[in-house]
């Protein structure tokens, strides 16, 4: 087998014997192609996990029964992902590990809101407000965060070494834009207190 790099490119050339120009495939590591089988279901084995965890940790902070469920799982460019969130938005953008590899986990407002209510004793029903976080707020909020890094940690364990870390917080999905860095794979789940 063969291996050539070139412009965010791979060739790998495998061969029995001598090399040859038509067994040639390219890699784009910029943009990936589809995803596999075999990866579909690590994707969603672990996905799962990652959601039984969520559940876990919201129920004891929230003091509720918590149900999480997965939306969806896909592979996407990085702008199509911003995209998707709220304005005004509650991201925790975090180093996912040591190689500087980029994550972002978004509550939404009305969770964030929600969850900052009940937390300090409400019932959690007059949280809803459309307005960016406070910084006590986003403090708050972080300590949950922190715990989703956690859940992530935990859902991906058996199939890579994650040491998640948070480094800033986005309050506008144009504070994540900058950030584009191609490919993203994004989870959607579904949370209900």
């Amino acid at each position: 087998m063969t291996v050539k790099a070139e412009n965010n490119n791979l060739s790998v050339r495998r061969t029995k014997g001598k090399p040859t120009e038509s067994a040639v495939e390219s890699f784009d590591f910029v943009r990936t192609t589809k995803i596999t089988n075999e990866q579909q279901i690590t994707f969603k084995m672990a996905t799962q996990r990652l959601a039984a965890s969520v559940e876990r940790k919201l129920s004891s902070l929230a003091r509720l029964p918590a149900q999480v469920t997965i939306e969806s799982t896909e592979s996407m460019p990085f702008s199509d992902f911003t995209d998707l969130l709220a304005t005004p938005c509650a991201a925790y953008v975090f180093r996912a590990n040591e190689t500087g590899a980029e994550g972002a986990v978004d509550m939404s407002t009305d969770c964030a809101f929600y969850l900052i209510d009940r937390l300090f004793g409400g019932s959690g029903e007059s949280a809803l407000q459309t307005r960016p976080l406070s910084e006590l707020e986003q403090s708050i909020v972080r300590g949950v965060a922190e715990r989703m890094m956690e859940a992530l940690k935990t859902g991906w364990s058996q199939h890579v070494d994650l040491l998640p870390e948070i480094t800033t917080f986005a309050s506008s999905p144009e504070d994540l834009r900058t950030r584009d860095r191609g490919e993203a794979f994004v989870t959607r789940l579904d949370v209900s207190l």
